[in-house]
């Protein structure tokens, strides 16, 4: 080999080093390699898109409104709350404005099945019965009613409805982590409103999104047939499941656990939707649909797997951050509203916190919208985070604030950040970024459906990035217009957690059963 040639491999070595060196994290995982590896974790397909950040309910509301107006064929809504307050009439009327003015749209609606009872609405005959009556008792859906007495239905606190989608036409999808009432939409704009955060796309996500929406659907529509085959067999199970929701698969034959053992078949009417353009129409792309995005899709009763002989849950969300993170090379922020973890979790934010600054925003007992018993749950997950290096800061809300207003006998203007955090985000060396209805604690990873965007584009990044330095509040003076004046002692929007405080804090029985008795509740 002459030294011409010898030299040339190695500077062309070179630059191949040092181009993929730096490289960013959204081009990193742009690659071949780790688009098919994304692929098989998320069992979903990465799509352009047109995104357009909604940070607080002030601006989801807006989007809503405007998608609602704008519908001609379908809205497909999932929503673990529609609370029957100001905010929930308000998008109830829109939705009721658009059937009257185009009677054969298709309004379908997905909630959990303690809805109606977790929203005030016990006997479900206040916001869930307007809605029935709306769009019709066929096209609103509870998920997983123990009344339907199937087995699995039986374990109250697990397979939960937790995901928000509402997704318009097949072409346009807002997401994250709002519900439909006051507390999420008012967000920005009250005292009453939250610190949330949701995501519009416009392209083919939407039509991921409709996916994501009717396989649920339509499964639990079959599940309250009294005749609708499904297996009892957790291992029958798995198989309909995994072909239904991992493959597109609407005829799934099996066997019964009975001594006959003919074989039956779960039937699910998905193919009518799927080659319908109605639902599925085609997309022309344009210049805007330049978003990479991915939507993870975690649901417990599907995501699970036979390991030694034994049915184990998985998280597809948890294993995408698992496969991500050794990638990043500088910063991890987390929004996460109730740091009540899983161990393998916490394993995961320890080991992240060996290369990466680690830094998370939670709620405060302040802020926190489920009490002193959520609050207290979390703390020695955040005192094993904070010993291995993890910066946690707690978010302040608007107490403070309040009382701001009272000692200086004046009226915040415009001035409302979030009563209670509720954003459920992941911000990636400000290049990647994950964003949706996923609270990454113990019940999102094991009980509840969620849905989370996985957004390889450093621009939404950035805002993202921008939200999280912008909530850690570093100025030197905070400044705060109360009545038309100036004040320059505003309360802060975050405080530290501290080794010192949790080492004060963290004793007692208490501090070992709350957290366990979280995982139930």
């Amino acid at each position: 080999m002459s030294k011409i040639l010898v030299i040339s491999l190695v500077v062309l070595s070179f630059l191949l080093a040092f181009n993929s060196f730096a490289q960013d994290l959204a081009d990193t995982l742009g690659g071949v390699l780790n688009k098919s590896s994304l692929d098989e974790i998320t069992k979903s397909k990465e799509t352009l898109n047109k995104a357009t950040l909604l940070h607080l309910g002030v601006n989801s509301k807006r989007a809503r409104i405007q998608l609602l107006a704008e519908a001609k064929e379908y809205v497909f809504v999932t929503v673990p709350y529609w609370y029957g307050d100001d905010e929930g009439k308000v998008i109830y009327k829109e939705l009721k404005a658009l059937k009257e003015r185009n009677p054969h749209i298709d309004i379908k609606i997905m909630v959990d099945w303690t809805s109606p009872a977790s929203t005030g609405d016990f006997f479900a005959s206040k916001m869930y019965l307007k809605l029935k009556k709306l769009i019709g008792r066929r096209n609103i859906v509870q998920w997983n009613k123990f009344w339907n007495f199937r087995g699995f239905s039986f374990k109250l606190s697990e397979n939960r409805i937790h995901d928000k989608v509402f997704v318009v036409d097949g072409e346009k999808l807002v997401m994250g982590g709002m519900n439909i009432g006051n507390e999420y939409l008012q967000g920005g704009l009250t005292k009453v409103g939250w610190h949330d955060t949701d995501i519009l796309f416009e392209g083919p996500a939407a039509q991921v999104a409709t996916k994501v929406f009717l396989k649920p659907f339509l499964l639990q529509k079959h599940l309250d047939r009294l005749g609708g085959n499904f297996p009892i067999d957790p291992m029958m199970q798995l198989k309909v499941l995994h072909y239904y929701f991992y493959y597109d698969i609407a005829r799934i034959p099996y066997l019964p656990a009975s001594f006959l053992r003919k074989e039956k078949a779960v039937e699910l009417p998905l193919g009518d939707f799927l080659g319908n353009s109605r639902y599925f129409p085609i997309l022309s792309e344009t210049p805007e649909q330049s978003t990479p995005v991915r939507l993870i899709y975690d649901n417990p009763f599907v995501d699970r797997k036979l390991v030694q002989k034994k049915i184990v849950h998985f998280s597809k969300t948890l294993d995408t951050l698992d496969f991500i993170l050794p990638q990043a090379k500088h910063t991890m922020r987390v929004f996460i509203p109730y740091l009540t973890l899983s161990d393998r979790m916490i394993k995961t934010l320890q080991t992240a916190a060996t290369h990466l600054k680690v830094q998370i925003i939670t709620n405060s007992l302040k802020s926190h919208d489920l009490g002193r018993f959520n609050y207290y749950a979390a703390l020695p997950s955040i005192q094993k985070l904070v010993n291995a290096g993890v910066e946690v800061y707690a978010w302040q809300g608007h107490t403070d604030l309040i009382e701001f207003e009272k000692k200086n006998d004046c009226k915040i203007d415009n001035y409302w950040p979030g009563r209670t955090l509720h954003t459920k985000a992941v911000i990636l060396d400000r290049s990647v970024a994950i964003l949706g209805s996923n609270n990454m604690n113990v019940r999102s990873e094991k009980h509840n459906s969620e849905i989370m965007a996985l957004i390889r584009d450093p621009e939404i990044a950035k805002q993202l990035d921008d939200i999280f330095e912008y909530d850690l509040d570093k100025a030197e003076t905070r400044s705060l217009s109360c009545g038309g004046k100036i004040f320059t002692n505003r309360p802060p929007r975050v405080l530290p957690i501290t080794k010192e405080y949790l080492d004060k804090t963290v004793h007692g029985l208490k501090f070992k059963i709350f957290p366990k008795l979280y995982d139930f509740m």
